[in-house]
């Protein structure tokens, strides 16, 4: 059921993408990963309505019928060539002189092949060791397995209400893997996909940039090998989903701006509206953008009023049809939006007073510097029975008089050992059976 799913959304990518007559690589690569995660999403947002989240069924026929639906206005748009960015390999090969290419850059052909064999390492891990971390063992496997047991979103007892209240979008791909293969082996994929995806979005920003064929690749594989996208890249989470949905979005938008094309900036809003519909943090991002666009219009003259409005309201229709139920159960159910009090406040990062406000800015900014520079690992120390890093003793010496700690001493001192057992095939269960 899984492999058919999968083939099922492959082909109706290509068709879609098709239809758009991309001609960069990379666009029609994106446009191939938008349209798989959106239409996945979109089908468990309208399943929710129908209770219909457990059913293989409903999302087989869902996938078959926009496949044929695809397939039908492919036909009537003069059936454009399906891979119309790759008609031309042989010519691509020439123009990147690629003997010369492998002469001149051995460094970044070792880096390739180290890269890929990484991640065919990480696939193997995905598949066989089961999901252990925190976050997706408390927070974004249980809500599937209920949404499944259930078939919506609808809210339930819980004392982790994390699991009800946040966006559903990025754990709709979860809830894909595990009801069409009934089991937990397939969760990974979707962060590492995300992974991927995200450094394919590097290279064709880096190419906008104007870097070499050399450059491009280059950044996109460092990005492959940071810490935090290794960890990440095995676990049922979404912080990677996010951040590949919005370097789509920002792809999209820097090609409006280099071609103007407005089938780019319509892109670039429908990822957006996904990102909206996958993790609350993008609220952060909003007035940002908003400040950007008021720039590229007032300013740099770069885009139109109509053009803005083009953006936004497809960000709206967009997170309208695909993944605004949650928002509209929270408002009903906790009087707000996003959730629980609590949660808002957490969330948001609610403060009393504008010093209060001022303090967290000044914390918070302190900290992410810390984590850019990221001196993990440096020169570890045994203390107490636990292992201390030496840069937390420095980082923590030179902040005391702000009187800010980057760390806890419980999350450096404390070891969690994990141990490999099996599989659990998900089996479908009566609602309420425990």
């Amino acid at each position: 059921m899984f492999l058919l799913s999968m083939i099922i959304i492959f082909i109706s990518s290509v068709f879609f993408v098709s239809l758009f007559r991309f001609k960069s690589r990379v666009s029609y690569l994106l446009g191939i990963y938008i349209f798989g995660y959106g239409s996945i999403a979109f089908i468990g947002n309208t399943g929710h309505f129908i209770s219909a989240l457990g059913s293989q069924t409903f999302f087989l026929i869902s996938q078959s019928a926009l496949l044929l639906l695809l397939i039908y206005i492919w036909i009537k748009l003069e059936k454009p060539n399906l891979f119309y960015p790759f008609k031309n390999l042989r010519l691509l090969v020439t123009k990147i002189k690629l003997t010369q290419f492998l002469k001149t850059n051995l460094d970044i052909i070792i880096l390739f092949f180290g890269v890929s064999i990484g991640y065919v390492i990480l696939a193997i891990i995905w598949y066989t060791v089961p999901p252990n971390n925190n976050d997706s063992l408390a927070t974004h496997l249980p809500r599937v397995i209920y949404w499944i047991q259930h078939g919506n979103f609808q809210p339930w007892t819980t004392p982790r209400v994390s699991q009800l209240v946040y966006p559903v979008n990025s754990g709709l791909q979860f809830l894909w893997t595990i009801l069409l293969t009934r089991s937990d082996k397939f969760v990974g994929l979707v962060q590492w996909m995300a992974a991927i995806i995200s450094a394919v979005t590097i290279y064709g920003i880096s190419g906008m940039l104007r870097a070499k064929f050399a450059g491009r690749l280059f950044t996109a594989l460092i990005f492959l090998t940071l810490p935090s996208v290794i960890m990440q890249s095995t676990t049922p989470q979404n912080d990677l989903i996010a951040a590949a949905l919005f370097g789509i979005s920002i792809y999209f938008l820097l090609k409006f701006l280099d071609e103007k094309i407005i089938i780019n900036i319509i892109f670039s809003a429908f990822t957006l509206g996904l990102l909206i519909g996958t993790k609350q943090t993008v609220f952060y991002l909003i007035p940002g953008l908003g400040i950007i666009f008021l720039m590229l219009w007032l300013y740099f003259r770069l885009i139109k009023p109509r053009e803005i409005i083009i953006f936004v309201v497809t960000v709206m229709i967009t997170f309208l049809f695909i993944g605004s139920s949650i928002f509209f159960i929270n408002y009903n159910h906790f009087g707000h939006p996003l959730g629980e009090k609590d949660i808002v406040n957490s969330s948001i990062q609610a403060t009393s007073s504008i010093q209060t406000s001022v303090s967290q800015i000044g914390m918070n900014s302190l900290r992410f510097l810390y984590q850019f520079a990221d001196p993990t690992g440096v020169c570890p120390l045994h203390y107490g029975g636990g292992e201390l890093n030496c840069e937390l003793l420095l980082a923590n010496n030179y902040l005391i008089l702000l009187e800010f700690q980057l760390k806890r001493s419980f999350t450096v001192l404390t070891r969690i050992n994990f141990r490999y057992q099996k599989h659990t095939s998900f089996k479908k269960m009566k609602p309420g059976l425990e």
